[in-house]
């Protein structure tokens, strides 16, 4: 039994004597011989050499499938189509309808009043009065605007609306909030 407590005892301390022995050692293995060989079927030049033989920057790359005539083509198509479009589908803030004509100059001289960039828009559709404001093209668009005049005419709207397909017809500064943040602190 003696004896037998002994000889695991020897075995356990070489095993960890070779365990450290091998944390010692670094690994390394040579594989070139099973890599893939290639042959080179092209000569490659130097950056130094390609410059002065076609007179290009380095950065410059000579493309033989270049698209950009069947792009322009492409545009060029694209834009004959929305030209014969004659209304765009958006969106626009209605802030007022009802049959009341001083309600409805009301409402607009309260937006001109808040916010002096603002361009509401009067309408008489038999018998309601209508006062719509900003172009938006989505209604996320149209939502930061209805927020902050929600608070100022709690009987605002955001309404489906077409829009005539003309240059500025949904201006970009009308698009980026559409009002004066100066004008909206104060």
């Amino acid at each position: 039994m003696l004896l037998l407590c002994w000889l695991i005892t020897i075995t356990s301390c070489a095993m960890s004597l070779q365990a450290k022995k091998s944390k010692q050692k670094t690994y390394s293995e040579d594989l070139s011989s099973h890599r893939m060989k290639f042959e080179n079927t092209k000569e490659t030049a130097t950056p130094s050499t390609t410059e002065k033989k076609k007179g290009k920057r380095p950065n410059q790359v000579n493309s033989n499938y270049a698209i950009t005539s069947q792009l322009d083509a492409l545009l060029d198509s694209i834009q004959l189509k929305n030209k014969q479009v004659e209304y765009i589908q958006g969106y626009t803030i209605q802030v007022y309808a009802g049959s009341s004509r001083t309600m409805a100059l009301a409402a607009k001289n309260k937006l001109y009043t808040h916010y002096p960039s603002a361009r509401p828009e009067m309408y008489y559709e038999r018998p309601n009065y209508l006062v719509r404001w900003g172009r938006f093209l989505d209604k996320l668009e149209a939502y930061s605007m209805y927020a902050e005049i929600k608070k100022l005419l709690p009987n605002a709207i955001i309404r489906p609306a077409y829009f005539p397909n003309e240059p500025n017809s949904i201006n970009n500064e009308q698009r980026n909030q559409g009002y004066n943040q100066e004008a909206c602190e104060q």
